[in-house]
């Protein structure tokens, strides 16, 4: 069982015959929940909708159940930080307007933020709090060049950059922004 964000090919593998067969693509989140021989029970997360579970045969993919109360006004762009164009994702709710933000930084430095939908981003942004996840230099998914950048020092300057850009274009003072780190990127601020 894992998690698997972005483009895949979905297939099995038969340990007996050493043969496999494909089930299909994915360009979504999942979460595999059951795997049997021609086809796969998964959690498919989205950029802009909730959670549905999902069952993948082949080429197809059928919604077995999505929880029709979950809905969302979540509006997700893809913006560009500073003068280096580190790459972030601008998450707000369309039917709030923003009075506070909080950026987002993903632990790693290996690793790297998605687009997709989280029960937490919806709960935030509810509250007229947008998010920026940005995805500093040195994250992974944007080239091995773009991952050799990655110096404390970089990363930092990539820091402030989100929070010049979250005060320009959201008119937004500095008692406004919040900062949710994981992992390695709580090391950020104490360096």
């Amino acid at each position: 069982m894992g998690t698997y964000d972005g483009f895949a090919n979905l297939g099995t593998y038969n340990l007996i015959t050493g043969k496999t067969k494909s089930l299909g693509s994915c360009d979504f989140g999942y979460r595999l929940v059951h795997v049997r021989p021609d086809r796969i029970y998964a959690i498919r997360y989205g950029m802009n909708q909730g959670p549905a579970v999902v069952e993948i045969r082949g080429e197809h993919e059928k919604v077995i159940y999505r929880n029709k109360q979950l809905t969302t006004n979540l509006d997700v762009s893809q913006v560009y930080l500073g003068n280096s164009h580190v790459p972030a994702f601008l998450i707000v709710d369309q039917g709030h307007e923003v009075t506070k933000a909080i950026i987002k930084v993903h632990g790693g430095p290996r690793l790297q933020e998605k687009p997709y939908w989280s029960a937490k981003h919806e709960l935030l942004t509810q509250r007229g709090q947008a998010i920026l996840a940005i995805n500093y230099r040195g994250s992974s998914g944007y080239g091995r060049s773009f991952e050799k950048l990655g110096s404390i020092q970089s990363q930092i300057r990539d820091l402030q950059s989100a929070i010049s850009y979250l005060s320009i274009n959201h008119d937004l003072s500095s008692r406004d922004i919040a900062i949710w780190s994981e992992s390695y990127a709580a090391n950020l601020f104490w360096s």
